[in-house]
């Protein structure tokens, strides 16, 4: 991949209480990523890869398999109808995503889930 990937994993964080402070830094989950701070809940993670390791459901319902890198280990993350596709930062349909994923095999994608439910919550293919 032409890009350097600054994170391996993108985590969104619904706040419920006040933000931590360093003082409040919690030890590590061993998944690269912080354990939740009371107050806090993970709402969102992301996998970064390229396209030729994203592999979509016919018609965008079902299981869509996604790979961290070549040697990784697939993911299974549930496609359904409130998956979102994005090309950039503009919204298009399903086999829009497909065409640009199939066009671009070694562009960036970032896959958007739901850890608590393994739902695809989101793909963007960056062009």
């Amino acid at each position: 991949m032409k890009r350097a990937h600054a994170l391996t994993t993108l985590m969104l964080v619904a706040a419920l209480g006040a933000p931590p402070g360093p003082a409040d830094a919690q030890p590590a989950t061993g998944r690269g990523a912080p354990a939740a701070t009371p107050g806090m809940r993970v709402v969102e993670e992301a996998i970064e890869t390229s396209a030729l390791r994203v592999d979509l459901p016919a018609g965008g319902v079902g299981t869509a398999s996604v790979r961290r890198c070549r040697d990784c280990a697939p993911r299974s993350l549930l496609a359904g109808t409130a998956t979102r596709y994005y090309v950039g930062s503009r919204a298009v349909t399903f086999a829009e995503a497909q065409q640009a994923l199939a066009a671009q095999p070694r562009t960036f994608v970032a896959v958007f889930f739901s850890p608590a439910s393994g739902e695809l919550t989101r793909i963007v293919v960056l062009p």
